[in-house]
Order: C-alpha cells, then structure tokens, then sequence
C-alpha cells in the first residue's frame, strides 16, 4: 500500500500524458467546422482584427490532423487570401499564401485589400522539375489532387492530405516540405523528366515551310516567265534546290525530336524533414 502512494504521482503523470495524446481529436474537426473558421477569418478581416485572425489559424494548424475528409478547396483558398491579407499588412511575404489559394481555387475572390493583392495574376504552375507522389495512396495539397509537387520548401501556410486504405491523414505545413514519406521512392537525388523543348521542332517546322515556300516559289516564276535569261535561271534552279534542301532539313529536325529519348535532370530533393 505504501509502495502504492509513494508511485501515486507517476500514475498521474502518465495519465496526464496519455490523454494529452489522445485530447487533439477528442473534438471532431470537419469540413463544415473549417467553414466556420473561414466566415471567422472574413470577419476578422472585415474589422482589422488580425489577433481574432491568428486565433483562427492556430486552431486550424491545431486540429488539422484531425480533419478525415476531403479538405474543400474553395473554404481553404479564401482562409489563405485572408492569411495573405494579413501578412500584406505585417509586411511580410503575402505573395505566397495568394498564390496558394489562387492555385486551389482561381476563382476565389480577392478583391479586397491594396491594389498589388486585387491585380494580383492567375499564376500557372511550371510542371517542369516537380517530383512525383508515392504510388501507394491519394494525394492532396490545399484541396486538390496532384500527382506531382514542388521539391523542396513550400511557402507559407498548407493543408496535405493523403487517402490510402480507406482511411484519410490530413497535415497542416508552413514554410515546410511536403511530407517526404508521400513522395515516391528516390535515391539521394532523383530523376525526373524534363518538358522536352520545343526549339527543335518548332525549327524544323519554320525551315520545312520556309524552304518548301522557295522552292514552289522559284519553279513556278521558272514555269511563267517569258525567255529568261541564262543568269536568271541559274538563279531559280539554285532557289528551286535550295529550298528543297532547307525543307528536308527541317523535317531532319523534327524526326530527330521524335525520335531521341526525352533528356531528364537531376533534381536534389532537400528541405526541412
């Protein structure tokens, strides 16, 4: 019994720590309690609030990884062009939360704040060096599936999702890799395909049809001329053959791209992990 007491505040740590780990979840989190937090963030916004906006950000970036559904979208986008609005006025990097939102929802309004955020463009997403996800499971960032991510760092603040037997895990990043589990297998640094350039047959075409142009060009002022001199002939037919060289030249090209291996390029994955 003494022994009992003397270990009696262990016993409570212990359980202290155990419901600490069991405590995050013990509140369902959802797609509809995100909304709430998104008209919360509106709000904030609407009355220069930006502690009240804080708040609701920390409580995403608290029960994000209790969310087991599909994050939407659109709710997500408009919380980060509220995070951007924030950021604007602290004079930090607003540029990144804006691009995230306008990537997950480009129809997401963003007509409010300093002119720099309402002129703001559509950004387009430049597939060329991004690294492929895992093959076993489903993967999400900010809303949408991507079979692809940027290496490296992702700016600002995130929700990544992935789905795999049946059973949803939802993380919430800021200024951090994309979980590197989720990305497919790779040695110390990976292979991936470079968008093949489109210089060779977008050459190949411009010589084909400039010198098929000259060569129809030269026979048919050969054919309606009326006695040419010999000086004026040897330059036609010189034209004529020139430009049937020009254009088998540039079909050479062409086959050439078709035919060579796409080059790839050596992209080291690196971050924080």
């Amino acid at each position: 019994m003494e022994r009992i007491f003397r270990e009696f505040p262990m016993w409570v740590l212990l359980f202290l720590l155990a419901s600490a780990v069991a405590a995050p979840c013990e509140q369902s989190f959802d797609v509809e309690a995100l909304r709430r937090l998104a008209s919360e963030a509106d709000a904030a916004i609407d009355q220069d609030d930006m502690v009240a906006h804080g708040r609701v950000m920390a409580e995403i970036r608290a029960s994000a990884e209790c969310l087991s559904e599909p994050v939407d979208a659109k709710t997500w986008a408009r919380l980060l062009v509220t995070q951007a609005l924030v950021e604007s006025a602290l004079g930090r990097d607003w540029r990144a939360p804006l691009t995230s939102a306008l990537l997950a929802d480009p129809g997401v309004a963003h007509d409010v704040g300093p002119k720099e955020i309402r002129e703001y463009p559509l950004p387009i997403e430049d597939p060329t060096y991004l690294v492929p996800v895992a093959r076993d499971g489903i993967f999400f960032l900010d809303g949408r599936q991507v079979e692809a991510v940027q290496p490296g760092e992702l700016a600002g603040p995130h929700l990544v999702q992935a789905y795999a037997a049946g059973r949803w895990e939802t993380r919430y990043l800021e200024d951090a890799p994309f979980p590197s589990n989720w990305v497919a297998p790779v040695a110390e640094s990976a292979e991936v395909k470079r968008r093949r350039s489109p210089a060779l047959p977008v050459t190949g075409l411009a010589l084909g049809v400039a010198g098929a142009a000259t060569a129809v060009t030269s026979w048919a002022m050969a054919v309606n001329a009326e006695a040419p001199s010999a000086a004026k002939v040897g330059t036609l037919k010189a034209l004529n053959v020139g430009g049937w060289a020009l254009a088998g030249v540039g079909s050479g090209l062409a086959v050439v791209h078709v035919a060579r291996p796409a080059p790839t390029a050596q992209v080291t994955i690196s971050g924080r992990f």
